[in-house]
Protein backbone atom coordinates (compact mmCIF):
# COMPACT_ATOMS: atom_id res chain seq x y z
CA UNK A 1 0.00 0.00 0.00
CA UNK A 2 0.66 3.33 -0.97
CA UNK A 3 3.01 5.14 2.26
CA UNK A 4 1.05 7.08 4.52
CA UNK A 5 -0.05 10.87 3.42
CA UNK A 6 2.54 13.73 4.92
CA UNK A 7 1.29 15.96 7.46
CA UNK A 8 3.79 18.59 6.15
CA UNK A 9 2.16 22.03 4.19
CA UNK A 10 0.01 22.46 6.94
CA UNK A 11 -2.36 19.97 5.81
CA UNK A 12 -4.36 18.52 9.03
CA UNK A 13 -3.39 15.33 10.75
CA UNK A 14 -5.92 12.57 11.58
CA UNK A 15 -8.91 12.06 9.69
CA UNK A 16 -8.81 10.90 5.79
CA UNK A 17 -4.98 11.86 5.68
CA UNK A 18 -3.77 8.85 7.47
CA UNK A 19 -5.40 6.59 4.45
CA UNK A 20 -8.23 5.80 6.67
CA UNK A 21 -11.23 7.59 8.53
CA UNK A 22 -13.94 6.08 10.83
CA UNK A 23 -17.56 7.08 9.30
CA UNK A 24 -19.71 7.99 12.33
CA UNK A 25 -23.17 7.23 10.20
CA UNK A 26 -22.25 3.75 8.66
CA UNK A 27 -20.27 2.86 12.24
CA UNK A 28 -17.13 1.39 10.86
CA UNK A 29 -13.40 2.48 9.35
CA UNK A 30 -12.87 3.15 5.52
CA UNK A 31 -9.98 3.49 3.62
CA UNK A 32 -9.92 7.04 1.82
CA UNK A 33 -10.00 6.12 -1.85
CA UNK A 34 -12.92 3.63 -1.25
CA UNK A 35 -13.47 0.83 0.20
CA UNK A 36 -13.82 -0.59 3.95
CA UNK A 37 -10.67 -1.69 6.00
CA UNK A 38 -10.19 -4.68 7.34
CA UNK A 39 -7.94 -7.23 9.41
CA UNK A 40 -6.14 -9.64 8.36
CA UNK A 41 -8.73 -12.07 8.49
CA UNK A 42 -11.15 -10.14 5.92
CA UNK A 43 -13.08 -8.78 8.89
CA UNK A 44 -14.11 -5.15 8.81
CA UNK A 45 -12.94 -3.03 11.31
CA UNK A 46 -15.88 -0.77 13.29
CA UNK A 47 -14.94 -0.10 16.96
CA UNK A 48 -14.53 3.92 17.13
CA UNK A 49 -11.68 3.31 19.61
CA UNK A 50 -9.94 0.38 17.83
CA UNK A 51 -6.04 1.33 18.71
CA UNK A 52 -3.98 3.09 15.76
CA UNK A 53 -0.85 0.67 15.70
CA UNK A 54 -4.28 -2.22 14.67
CA UNK A 55 -5.51 0.81 11.91
CA UNK A 56 -1.94 1.41 10.51
CA UNK A 57 -1.17 -2.17 10.44
CA UNK A 58 -4.36 -3.13 8.72
CA UNK A 59 -3.69 -0.11 6.36
CA UNK A 60 -0.72 -1.10 5.55
CA UNK A 61 -1.93 -4.63 4.72
CA UNK A 62 -4.59 -3.93 2.32
CA UNK A 63 -3.69 -4.78 -1.11
CA UNK A 64 -3.04 -2.00 -3.57
CA UNK A 65 -6.79 -1.21 -5.70
CA UNK A 66 -6.75 -2.24 -9.45
CA UNK A 67 -6.69 0.35 -11.63
CA UNK A 68 -9.77 0.92 -13.38
CA UNK A 69 -10.14 0.25 -17.35
CA UNK A 70 -9.68 4.19 -18.70
CA UNK A 71 -10.91 4.60 -22.84
CA UNK A 72 -13.61 4.64 -24.59
CA UNK A 73 -16.58 2.85 -23.10
CA UNK A 74 -18.48 0.05 -25.68
CA UNK A 75 -21.51 2.00 -26.40
CA UNK A 76 -19.05 4.93 -27.83
CA UNK A 77 -16.62 2.86 -30.00
CA UNK A 78 -20.52 1.43 -31.48
CA UNK A 79 -21.46 4.39 -31.93
CA UNK A 80 -18.25 4.90 -34.42
CA UNK A 81 -18.78 1.97 -36.20
CA UNK A 82 -22.37 2.56 -37.21
CA UNK A 83 -21.94 5.60 -38.50
CA UNK A 84 -18.96 4.30 -40.58
CA UNK A 85 -21.40 1.50 -41.74
CA UNK A 86 -24.38 3.72 -42.37
CA UNK A 87 -22.06 5.65 -44.70
CA UNK A 88 -20.38 3.16 -46.04
CA UNK A 89 -22.33 -0.47 -45.84
CA UNK A 90 -25.72 -1.99 -47.36
CA UNK A 91 -28.97 -0.32 -45.15
CA UNK A 92 -29.35 -4.31 -44.25
CA UNK A 93 -26.04 -4.82 -42.69
CA UNK A 94 -26.28 -1.86 -41.29
CA UNK A 95 -29.80 -1.97 -39.20
CA UNK A 96 -29.20 -5.55 -38.60
CA UNK A 97 -25.49 -4.96 -36.63
CA UNK A 98 -27.47 -2.24 -35.09
CA UNK A 99 -30.17 -4.04 -34.06
CA UNK A 100 -27.42 -7.15 -32.35
CA UNK A 101 -25.25 -3.90 -31.01
CA UNK A 102 -28.36 -2.05 -29.61
CA UNK A 103 -29.34 -4.77 -27.48
CA UNK A 104 -25.75 -5.99 -26.46
CA UNK A 105 -25.12 -1.93 -25.26
CA UNK A 106 -28.10 -1.28 -23.53
CA UNK A 107 -29.90 -4.39 -22.26
CA UNK A 108 -33.06 -4.14 -24.24
CA UNK A 109 -34.39 -5.81 -27.06
CA UNK A 110 -34.23 -4.34 -30.79
CA UNK A 111 -37.62 -3.33 -31.09
CA UNK A 112 -36.84 0.06 -28.83
CA UNK A 113 -34.48 1.03 -30.95
CA UNK A 114 -35.22 4.21 -32.17
CA UNK A 115 -35.06 3.30 -36.43
CA UNK A 116 -37.11 6.41 -37.87
CA UNK A 117 -35.53 8.54 -39.87
CA UNK A 118 -32.50 10.32 -38.25
CA UNK A 119 -32.90 8.46 -35.16
CA UNK A 120 -36.64 9.37 -34.41
CA UNK A 121 -38.98 6.76 -33.06
CA UNK A 122 -40.98 4.77 -35.60
CA UNK A 123 -45.01 4.35 -35.47
CA UNK A 124 -45.74 1.95 -32.75
CA UNK A 125 -42.19 2.70 -30.57
CA UNK A 126 -43.27 3.52 -26.83
CA UNK A 127 -40.81 3.89 -24.16
CA UNK A 128 -39.46 0.77 -22.76
CA UNK A 129 -39.45 -0.55 -18.82
CA UNK A 130 -37.17 -2.03 -16.51
CA UNK A 131 -39.88 -5.09 -17.36
CA UNK A 132 -38.50 -5.20 -20.75
CA UNK A 133 -34.60 -5.30 -20.09
CA UNK A 134 -33.36 -8.67 -20.63
CA UNK A 135 -29.47 -8.30 -19.10
CA UNK A 136 -28.09 -4.93 -17.54
CA UNK A 137 -26.17 -3.99 -21.17
CA UNK A 138 -22.37 -3.61 -21.23
CA UNK A 139 -22.61 0.33 -22.92
CA UNK A 140 -21.31 2.68 -20.13
CA UNK A 141 -18.04 -0.22 -19.53
CA UNK A 142 -15.06 0.37 -20.97
CA UNK A 143 -14.11 -1.93 -23.89
CA UNK A 144 -10.79 -2.73 -21.96
CA UNK A 145 -12.58 -4.41 -19.64
CA UNK A 146 -14.70 -6.66 -21.67
CA UNK A 147 -14.04 -10.06 -21.69
CA UNK A 148 -15.65 -13.17 -23.30
CA UNK A 149 -17.48 -14.08 -20.38
CA UNK A 150 -19.19 -10.79 -21.03
CA UNK A 151 -20.34 -12.42 -24.67
CA UNK A 152 -21.53 -15.60 -23.08
CA UNK A 153 -23.63 -13.85 -20.29
CA UNK A 154 -25.21 -11.79 -23.52
CA UNK A 155 -26.04 -14.63 -25.42
CA UNK A 156 -27.44 -16.81 -22.06
CA UNK A 157 -29.66 -13.69 -21.29
CA UNK A 158 -31.15 -14.57 -25.08
CA UNK A 159 -32.78 -18.12 -24.44
CA UNK A 160 -35.00 -17.70 -27.85
CA UNK A 161 -31.36 -17.63 -30.18
CA UNK A 162 -28.09 -18.52 -30.30
CA UNK A 163 -25.18 -16.76 -30.57
CA UNK A 164 -24.73 -17.10 -34.27
CA UNK A 165 -22.11 -15.81 -36.12
CA UNK A 166 -24.23 -12.40 -37.09
CA UNK A 167 -24.09 -11.73 -33.70
CA UNK A 168 -20.90 -11.82 -33.50
CA UNK A 169 -19.54 -10.46 -36.28
CA UNK A 170 -21.65 -6.86 -34.96
CA UNK A 171 -19.44 -7.21 -32.09
CA UNK A 172 -16.30 -8.37 -34.08
CA UNK A 173 -16.65 -5.78 -36.24
CA UNK A 174 -17.23 -2.76 -34.36
CA UNK A 175 -13.88 -3.48 -31.84
CA UNK A 176 -11.68 -4.79 -34.77
CA UNK A 177 -12.91 -0.90 -36.17
CA UNK A 178 -12.23 0.63 -32.80
CA UNK A 179 -8.71 -0.58 -33.47
CA UNK A 180 -8.22 0.04 -37.14
CA UNK A 181 -8.72 4.21 -36.23
CA UNK A 182 -6.83 3.48 -32.95
CA UNK A 183 -10.02 3.99 -30.62
CA UNK A 184 -8.98 1.39 -28.41
CA UNK A 185 -5.32 -0.48 -28.40
CA UNK A 186 -6.89 -4.46 -29.03
CA UNK A 187 -10.11 -6.29 -29.31
CA UNK A 188 -10.25 -7.74 -25.71
CA UNK A 189 -12.43 -10.74 -27.06
CA UNK A 190 -9.84 -11.48 -30.17
CA UNK A 191 -9.97 -15.16 -31.19
CA UNK A 192 -13.58 -15.33 -29.36
CA UNK A 193 -15.60 -18.52 -31.54
CA UNK A 194 -19.51 -19.07 -31.49
CA UNK A 195 -20.04 -22.91 -30.64
CA UNK A 196 -21.22 -25.06 -33.05
CA UNK A 197 -25.22 -25.38 -33.02
CA UNK A 198 -26.44 -28.43 -32.09
CA UNK A 199 -29.88 -27.77 -32.88
CA UNK A 200 -30.80 -30.56 -35.86
CA UNK A 201 -32.02 -28.51 -39.25
CA UNK A 202 -35.70 -28.51 -40.15
CA UNK A 203 -37.10 -29.92 -43.63
CA UNK A 204 -39.88 -29.86 -44.91
CA UNK A 205 -41.20 -33.66 -46.00
CA UNK A 206 -43.04 -33.57 -49.73
CA UNK A 207 -46.60 -33.84 -48.12
CA UNK A 208 -45.69 -30.96 -45.66
CA UNK A 209 -44.87 -28.89 -48.91
CA UNK A 210 -47.67 -30.04 -50.91
CA UNK A 211 -50.42 -29.19 -47.59
CA UNK A 212 -48.95 -25.45 -46.93
CA UNK A 213 -49.41 -24.51 -50.19
CA UNK A 214 -52.39 -25.84 -50.47
CA UNK A 215 -53.72 -24.01 -47.50
CA UNK A 216 -51.33 -20.68 -48.93
CA UNK A 217 -52.70 -18.17 -50.81
CA UNK A 218 -51.59 -18.32 -54.61
CA UNK A 219 -48.52 -15.72 -54.16
CA UNK A 220 -47.67 -17.53 -50.83
CA UNK A 221 -47.59 -20.62 -52.16
CA UNK A 222 -45.62 -19.53 -55.47
CA UNK A 223 -43.14 -17.85 -52.86
CA UNK A 224 -42.40 -21.53 -51.06
CA UNK A 225 -42.48 -23.42 -53.91
CA UNK A 226 -39.87 -21.26 -55.75
CA UNK A 227 -37.90 -20.95 -52.01
CA UNK A 228 -37.65 -24.62 -52.18
CA UNK A 229 -36.65 -25.43 -55.78
CA UNK A 230 -34.36 -23.12 -55.93
CA UNK A 231 -32.57 -22.75 -52.14
CA UNK A 232 -32.70 -18.80 -52.27
CA UNK A 233 -32.02 -17.25 -49.23
CA UNK A 234 -35.53 -15.79 -48.42
CA UNK A 235 -34.85 -12.28 -47.91
CA UNK A 236 -31.99 -10.64 -49.69
CA UNK A 237 -32.24 -13.02 -52.58
CA UNK A 238 -36.50 -14.19 -52.90
CA UNK A 239 -37.31 -11.11 -51.98
CA UNK A 240 -34.91 -8.56 -53.84
CA UNK A 241 -35.13 -10.60 -57.17
CA UNK A 242 -35.09 -8.29 -60.00
CA UNK A 243 -35.88 -8.77 -63.90
CA UNK A 244 -32.28 -7.06 -64.87
CA UNK A 245 -30.26 -9.37 -61.96
CA UNK A 246 -31.79 -12.45 -64.85
CA UNK A 247 -29.51 -14.02 -67.32
CA UNK A 248 -30.29 -16.30 -70.41
CA UNK A 249 -27.80 -19.14 -70.99
CA UNK A 250 -27.24 -21.97 -73.20
CA UNK A 251 -28.80 -24.07 -70.04
CA UNK A 252 -31.32 -21.54 -68.93
CA UNK A 253 -32.12 -18.98 -66.79
CA UNK A 254 -29.59 -17.54 -64.10
CA UNK A 255 -30.03 -15.03 -61.46
CA UNK A 256 -26.86 -13.27 -61.05
CA UNK A 257 -25.99 -10.78 -57.61
CA UNK A 258 -22.17 -9.15 -59.18
CA UNK A 259 -21.88 -7.67 -56.17
CA UNK A 260 -23.13 -10.35 -53.54
CA UNK A 261 -26.20 -10.89 -52.05
CA UNK A 262 -25.52 -11.80 -48.65
CA UNK A 263 -21.33 -11.96 -48.70
CA UNK A 264 -20.38 -8.39 -50.35
CA UNK A 265 -17.97 -9.01 -53.31
CA UNK A 266 -18.90 -12.48 -53.85
CA UNK A 267 -20.92 -13.34 -56.72
CA UNK A 268 -23.64 -15.07 -56.32
CA UNK A 269 -25.41 -17.08 -58.79
CA UNK A 270 -28.70 -19.10 -58.63
CA UNK A 271 -29.58 -21.69 -61.14
CA UNK A 272 -33.23 -21.80 -62.29
CA UNK A 273 -35.23 -24.96 -62.85
CA UNK A 274 -36.56 -25.66 -65.67
CA UNK A 275 -40.11 -26.35 -64.48
CA UNK A 276 -40.09 -22.64 -62.90
CA UNK A 277 -38.96 -20.97 -65.83
CA UNK A 278 -42.46 -20.07 -66.61
CA UNK A 279 -43.19 -18.61 -63.24
CA UNK A 280 -39.25 -16.40 -63.65
CA UNK A 281 -40.84 -15.00 -66.85
CA UNK A 282 -44.19 -14.49 -66.07
CA UNK A 283 -43.21 -12.50 -63.08
CA UNK A 284 -40.34 -10.66 -65.02
CA UNK A 285 -43.02 -9.65 -67.42
CA UNK A 286 -45.29 -8.51 -64.14
CA UNK A 287 -42.90 -6.59 -62.97
CA UNK A 288 -40.02 -5.42 -65.44
CA UNK A 289 -38.36 -3.20 -62.73
CA UNK A 290 -38.06 -3.02 -59.00
CA UNK A 291 -38.62 -7.04 -57.11
CA UNK A 292 -40.48 -9.00 -59.32
CA UNK A 293 -41.96 -11.96 -56.86
CA UNK A 294 -45.05 -9.54 -55.27
CA UNK A 295 -48.02 -10.10 -53.04
CA UNK A 296 -51.57 -10.53 -54.46
CA UNK A 297 -51.60 -6.78 -53.93
CA UNK A 298 -48.75 -6.00 -55.62
CA UNK A 299 -46.50 -5.11 -52.31
CA UNK A 300 -43.17 -6.13 -52.20
CA UNK A 301 -42.28 -9.37 -50.22
CA UNK A 302 -39.92 -8.61 -47.04
CA UNK A 303 -38.05 -10.62 -44.50
CA UNK A 304 -40.18 -9.50 -41.70
CA UNK A 305 -43.86 -10.20 -44.20
CA UNK A 306 -42.45 -13.44 -45.45
CA UNK A 307 -41.74 -14.61 -41.90
CA UNK A 308 -44.88 -13.64 -40.39
CA UNK A 309 -47.17 -15.10 -43.28
CA UNK A 310 -45.31 -18.04 -42.50
CA UNK A 311 -45.81 -18.12 -38.91
CA UNK A 312 -49.75 -17.88 -39.85
CA UNK A 313 -49.67 -20.66 -41.40
CA UNK A 314 -48.35 -22.40 -39.28
CA UNK A 315 -50.66 -21.05 -36.48
CA UNK A 316 -53.26 -22.06 -38.93
CA UNK A 317 -52.06 -25.78 -39.65
CA UNK A 318 -51.39 -26.80 -36.05
CA UNK A 319 -54.78 -25.61 -35.36
CA UNK A 320 -56.15 -28.20 -37.58
CA UNK A 321 -54.01 -30.95 -36.24
CA UNK A 322 -51.26 -31.30 -38.09
CA UNK A 323 -47.50 -31.41 -36.30
CA UNK A 324 -44.92 -30.45 -38.90
CA UNK A 325 -42.72 -31.58 -36.12
CA UNK A 326 -42.98 -34.96 -37.14
CA UNK A 327 -38.83 -35.65 -38.33
CA UNK A 328 -37.73 -32.22 -36.89
CA UNK A 329 -36.67 -31.41 -33.40
CA UNK A 330 -37.62 -27.37 -33.37
CA UNK A 331 -40.71 -25.79 -35.28
CA UNK A 332 -40.05 -24.84 -38.89
CA UNK A 333 -38.95 -21.28 -40.03
CA UNK A 334 -39.60 -20.16 -43.36
CA UNK A 335 -35.92 -20.49 -43.98
CA UNK A 336 -36.36 -24.23 -43.64
CA UNK A 337 -37.34 -24.04 -47.43
CA UNK A 338 -33.15 -23.39 -48.06
CA UNK A 339 -32.64 -26.58 -45.79
CA UNK A 340 -35.41 -28.82 -47.57
CA UNK A 341 -33.71 -27.72 -51.12
CA UNK A 342 -30.38 -28.99 -49.46
CA UNK A 343 -31.33 -31.90 -48.22
CA UNK A 344 -33.68 -33.01 -51.54
CA UNK A 345 -30.49 -32.20 -53.90
CA UNK A 346 -27.83 -34.12 -51.88
CA UNK A 347 -30.38 -37.26 -52.22
CA UNK A 348 -31.16 -36.81 -55.60
CA UNK A 349 -35.02 -36.06 -55.31
CA UNK A 350 -35.65 -34.01 -58.12
CA UNK A 351 -32.79 -35.96 -60.92
CA UNK A 352 -33.25 -39.14 -59.34
CA UNK A 353 -29.34 -39.04 -58.29
CA UNK A 354 -27.50 -38.35 -55.25
CA UNK A 355 -24.84 -35.30 -55.08
CA UNK A 356 -22.18 -34.05 -53.36
CA UNK A 357 -21.67 -31.30 -50.64
CA UNK A 358 -19.37 -29.82 -53.19
CA UNK A 359 -22.36 -29.45 -55.65
CA UNK A 360 -24.75 -28.24 -52.67
CA UNK A 361 -22.54 -25.75 -51.65
CA UNK A 362 -22.14 -24.23 -55.36
CA UNK A 363 -25.66 -24.07 -55.69
CA UNK A 364 -26.52 -22.80 -52.53
CA UNK A 365 -23.37 -19.79 -52.34
CA UNK A 366 -21.96 -21.07 -49.15
CA UNK A 367 -18.72 -22.70 -48.62
CA UNK A 368 -17.92 -26.62 -48.76
CA UNK A 369 -17.11 -26.38 -45.00
CA UNK A 370 -20.50 -24.42 -43.85
CA UNK A 371 -22.60 -26.72 -45.92
CA UNK A 372 -20.32 -29.70 -44.39
CA UNK A 373 -21.22 -28.80 -41.13
CA UNK A 374 -25.02 -27.71 -41.63
CA UNK A 375 -26.10 -30.65 -44.20
CA UNK A 376 -23.51 -33.39 -44.03
CA UNK A 377 -25.81 -35.44 -42.03
CA UNK A 378 -27.85 -35.86 -45.06
CA UNK A 379 -25.04 -36.64 -47.55
CA UNK A 380 -24.49 -40.33 -49.03
CA UNK A 381 -22.78 -39.42 -51.73
CA UNK A 382 -19.36 -40.17 -49.24
CA UNK A 383 -20.94 -42.90 -47.39
CA UNK A 384 -22.04 -45.48 -49.88
CA UNK A 385 -19.31 -46.09 -51.73
CA UNK A 386 -17.63 -47.38 -48.04
CA UNK A 387 -20.03 -49.61 -47.10
CA UNK A 388 -20.10 -51.10 -50.94
CA UNK A 389 -16.36 -51.15 -50.42
CA UNK A 390 -16.60 -52.90 -47.05
CA UNK A 391 -19.27 -55.36 -47.71
CA UNK A 392 -18.04 -56.10 -51.14
CA UNK A 393 -20.66 -54.45 -53.58
CA UNK A 394 -18.88 -51.90 -54.96
CA UNK A 395 -19.60 -51.32 -58.75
Amino acid sequence: MATMLSKAGGRKAGGKNRGYWYNKAKGGWYLSNGGRLVDGEGNWLRDAKTPDRILRAAYKAMPEPEARPTGPTLAEVCEAYLAHLEANRSAKTFFMRADYLFDLCTGLPAGFRKKGPNGSAQKGWREPTEKDRLHKGLGTARVASLTPTDIDLWAKAHPNWELGREALQAVKGALNYGVQKRLIPANPIRGYKVAKSKTHLTYFSPEQEELLCQNSRADFAQALKVLIRTGMRPACEFASLQAKQIQQTARGLVAVWDKGSKVRGKVRKVLIAPELEPIFRDAMAKHPTGPIFRTKQGEVFTKDSLKQRFSRLMRKLEAQGHDFRDGNLKAPTIYTARHTFAKRTLGGYWTGTPTTIENVAGLMGNTRQVCWDCYGQWCDAYTDPLWDALSGKAK
